[in-house]
């Protein structure tokens, strides 16, 4: 007695397709939520020059089984500024929206995974 499975090649091909959707989705989604906190964090920053608003950048970084979002303001002195009592220009926005960030990347990955 033998058992003969048909289209495991393209079951596979189509898994293998589905999870780079979804990993792509997922790193859009973390792009799109940090964008916009560091869109908040932008109207919060003190605008003396410039120079510091246009410091702000986001990144991905892909590690193995992870990936991290870094937002940061480049300029020499962001750290000084940020610091100050009363600005906190980027960890308001992120505090903030603490308790709904898993919601908000959840529903990027959708909004992504749609095309």
């Amino acid at each position: 007695m033998g058992l003969k499975m048909r289209g495991l090649q393209k079951l596979n091909k189509q898994t293998m397709a589905h999870l780079r959707n979804t990993d792509n989705a997922a790193r859009d989604a973390i792009v799109d939520v940090g964008n916009s906190i560091m869109q908040e964090s932008k109207v919060l920053v003190p605008v003396d020059s410039g120079h510091l608003k246009s410091s702000a950048r986001v990144r991905v970084e892909d590690r193995p089984n992870r990936r991290l979002v870094d937002l940061e303001y480049t300029a020499p002195y962001a750290f000084i500024v940020h610091e100050k009592p009363g600005e906190k220009f980027l960890e308001k926005p992120l505090l903030d929206r603490e308790s709904r960030i898993i919601r908000e990347i959840g529903d990027a990955m959708r909004r992504h995974r749609r095309g």
